[in-house]
């Protein structure tokens, strides 16, 4: 009798393994919804020939975006440019019209900050390497062209 029922308590628990594993397996199967930016990330760039970049990017719906970009101390002009980005791996986003020699086209999620990526798609190196971060709050100077955002 005893064997019986010991059998029964390892073929629940066989029964209950096989499940536990058939709901794991499944849980990897089952498709997450891609984390994408949202709203406007202010960063104030190092620039070798001019005082510094003020750079505005926003997201918008239907993965397109729109960024303006300041050459501070070099010309008055705003450049604006929109077009899509796309996320991989849940955390970089590409601007996916830039060409890749222009830079300023590859970003990594880290929470609320972005971080400019280099050329080659990893983190710029060296002393510099923290002014490549967007934030969602606006730098204290920055500013793009003739209207102040202070």
């Amino acid at each position: 009798m005893n064997f019986v029922i010991k059998s029964k308590r390892l073929l629940n628990n066989t029964y209950l393994m096989i499940f536990c594993w058939f709901i794991f397996i499944l849980s990897g199967c089952v498709s997450q919804k891609t984390t994408s930016p949202q709203g406007v990330f202010y960063g104030i760039l190092p620039c070798a020939d001019c005082s510094g970049i003020n750079y505005e990017l926003t997201f918008e719906g239907e993965n397109l975006y729109t960024e303006k970009i300041w050459y501070i101390g070099k010309s008055s002009e705003i450049i604006q440019h929109s077009g899509r980005y796309e996320v991989l791996q849940d955390r970089v986003i590409t601007l996916i019209d830039k060409p890749v020699e222009h830079g300023m086209r590859q970003f990594a999620m880290e929470g609320e900050r972005l971080r400019m990526l280099d050329l080659s798609g990893g983190p710029v190196q060296g002393k510099t390497a923290d002014l490549y971060i967007l934030g969602k709050e606006k730098p204290k100077d920055f500013y793009l062209g003739e209207t102040s955002f202070r």
